[in-house]
């Protein structure tokens, strides 16, 4: 399997970034003189949408301050979007990504970054299902190839790593270590 990247590049016809700086810097252009308390405090949070002007993105939901909040939305210019928990203008916690091409992950996000478990199905009808650490495979996690063929074990930035079990669909196995493959 091809290393999966969920939030930085889309897997489709473009290499556009997403989570851009340019839009979380841009949301701190204006007054952010709130208490830490403001926080987890309901009466402090509001609903807004936001137009990204350098990016095209477009956010609807919640703020606190100049931060993006709690629940919201993304959608960026090439048609990609995040659903999900926010947390000081980052996505954090529970959250999907869809890609451009169909392809979903669904689960934990840490700093804009699939972290954590979570499920990335793939439109070809793939599926890895995991642990995660900056937006890769990483821990132990099962992958299902389109073929019908699987593993099961461990993972390292992307790649199989250490014991695993791979199991092709004709019913053969293989059992044991693996390195950066």
């Amino acid at each position: 399997m091809q290393e999966v990247r969920v939030s930085m590049t889309s897997q489709g016809s473009t290499n556009k970034p997403h989570f851009s700086d340019l839009d979380y810097y841009a949301t701190l252009t204006g007054n952010n003189d709130f208490d830490v308390a403001d926080l987890n405090d309901p009466n402090k949070m509001y609903y807004k949408e936001h137009y990204y002007e350098k990016t095209g993105s477009n956010y609807k939901g919640q703020w606190v301050g100049n931060f993006r909040h709690g629940q919201g939305s993304i959608e960026f210019s090439d048609g990609a979007s995040y659903e999900g928990n926010w947390y000081l203008g980052r996505a954090e916690g529970q959250g999907t990504f869809k890609h451009t091409n169909g392809d979903v992950y669904e689960g934990s996000w840490v700093q804009d970054r699939a972290q954590g478990h979570g499920t990335h199905t793939n439109f070809g009808g793939g599926k890895y299902e995991g642990g995660w650490f900056r937006d890769r495979q990483d821990g132990v996690g099962r992958e299902e190839l389109p073929d019908g063929s699987s593993f099961e074990g461990n993972f390292s930035q992307g790649k199989k790593e250490g014991y695993g079990i791979y199991r092709w669909s004709d019913g053969t196995s293989y059992e044991g270590e693996w390195n950066n493959n």
